[in-house]
């Protein structure tokens, strides 16, 4: 019996994959560059001394002359980003950024795949903002998106060479750069230290393979029924199986092609597929899916997928478990899934050179918030931050490895494809279809879908110019004469 190929609209993918990524924060300061402080979260905004006057005040007081950009961020990291605003507007006397909570603009930006409809309010609303790397290929159909390459072409300062590899790229189309990288998390092999000490296995390390990735989960695989032990667990939505599928040669689309095209057809996806599968139905090393619902990773598996933020808990917790962090093993290449976000420049500003002062400012900088599991995309700004010394050297060597050895970029399109192939992999882990069938209803559903996502897009009108921000009162120092009054 195979899956129905009703087609529900592509927004319902993003509700399957939405366990698949999350929308996290960087951390932790760095040096920065002369002129450009660092600012986390709790400090207070720069401050110079006033000569003749008993009070500190800011470096930076709005004129009739400064020019006023927007940004908007979810609530979650307001506190990160209007911290690094009050840095940026006290070394940048011309500009003054304001920012703003991406909820308070028309749309549900809760959910994870925002549509044609609701970038076009945010790109007429505000000047800058931040969205998660998916979000181009939609704003690209209708130029949503401002070309920042005449900006960083002509900036002395700019320096790309500093983003891990591969990151930059991420936001690049037909040699224009449309955005920059703001953050990435890489979901890792996370593996129970103490597991692996008593047979005496090596711990995973970059460059093992999945020879090597089998056969210790083979030997960590322990017990029956419900008090068995498993090698690995997939823990975080199907990214292995999207990463084995990349490491073995696969990809779910054509990124060749102008239009996007499913390759869920292509026999190196369905050989992929196939060894994810057999972890579980042939070497028993995984469970069934649903089987370790509400139960912790570290309580299932020796082995399994996971984001940073859970090393602290689980490492750190009331009942902390030695666990060591690995990049995902390899077969023909690597790939390392990654959550990314970017920064992005509304197509209808009035104010680019602002704008792009900005945001190449906090790509240099730790956006502090209480989320650990992402990562600033530069590595001077990893590489001087002391946050994860704490997970030793070996693990330190993981998260670089792993950044400098991303999966593809995640498009809209991709979303898609993933959608339609966990909805047709319900099949087979019902035993009601083999992989190869289930692959070519994901081929044909995920067409369907991304026909219609195109369609959308394209009939989304472009951006009109954004609505100008009323300058913020001009505010007074107190001087020695007004304190002399208030005290006389």
């Amino acid at each position: 019996m195979r899956p129905s190929l009703s087609l529900p609209g592509w927004r319902k993918t993003a509700a399957i994959v939405m366990a698949l990524v999350m929308a996290l924060a960087a951390c932790n300061p760095t040096p920065p560059e002369p002129g450009r402080p660092v600012v986390t979260v709790g400090q207070s905004p720069p401050t110079v001394e006033t000569p003749g006057l008993d009070v500190v005040t800011p470096v930076s007081i709005p004129t009739p002359e400064t020019t006023i950009i927007t940004f908007a961020a979810s609530d979650y990291h307001l506190p990160a980003y209007e911290a690094l605003a009050e840095a940026f507007n006290a070394t940048h006397p011309t500009v003054r950024v304001i920012v703003k909570d991406i909820s308070q603009i028309k749309g549900n930006w809760h959910q994870f795949a925002p549509t044609p409809e609701m970038l076009h309010e945010l790109a007429s609303s505000v000047d800058t903002f931040e969205l998660p790397e998916h979000a181009l290929a939609i704003g690209l159909a209708n130029d949503i998106f401002l070309d920042l390459t005449p900006l960083a072409e002509s900036d002395p300062g700019f320096t790309p060479d500093d983003f891990f590899p591969g990151l930059l790229s991420r936001f690049q189309r037909e040699g224009k750069l449309r955005g920059l990288p703001a953050s990435a998390g890489p979901v890792l092999i996370f593996y129970n230290k103490s597991l692996f000490d008593q047979p005496g296995l090596g711990y995973p390390a970059p460059g093992w393979t999945w020879e090597d990735f089998l056969s210790a989960a083979v030997q960590l695989t322990a017990g029956e029924g419900n008090s068995k032990w498993f090698g690995f667990f997939d823990a975080w939505g199907g990214q292995g199986m999207f990463a084995f599928i990349q490491q073995h040669g696969g990809d779910l689309l054509d990124r060749t092609a102008p239009y996007p095209v499913p390759t869920l057809d292509d026999p190196l996806v369905a050989e992929a597929v196939r060894w994810y599968v057999d972890l579980t139905r042939k070497h028993g090393v995984s469970p069934e899916r649903g089987a370790t619902k509400f139960i912790p990773s570290s309580q299932v598996a020796a082995m399994w997928t996971d984001i940073l933020l859970n090393w602290w808990g689980m490492s750190k917790g009331p009942k902390p478990v030695k666990v060591g962090i690995a990049p995902f093993p390899e077969d023909r290449t690597a790939a390392n899934p990654m959550i990314v976000r970017g920064y992005f420049v509304s197509a209808g500003t009035a104010h680019p050179q602002a704008c792009w002062q900005w945001i190449s400012f906090i790509t240099e900088q730790h956006v502090g918030s209480a989320s650990v599991e992402q990562m600033s995309t530069r590595r001077s700004v990893f590489e001087s931050s002391d946050h994860f010394d704490q997970m030793g050297d070996d693990g330190k060597a993981a998260i670089v490895y792993a950044m400098e050895h991303p999966d593809p970029p995640m498009t809209a399109y991709d979303l898609i494809v993933r959608g339609a192939l966990v909805e047709c992999m319900d099949s087979v882990w019902e035993g009601q279809a083999t992989v190869e069938e289930a692959l070519t209803q994901a081929q044909t559903l995920a067409e369907e879908r991304i026909a219609q996502a195109v369609a959308e897009a394209a009939a989304a009108p472009t951006p009109p110019p954004v609505r100008p921000v009323p300058p913020p009162p001009r505010r007074w120092p107190r001087s020695n004469w007004f304190s002399s009054l208030a005290t006389s």
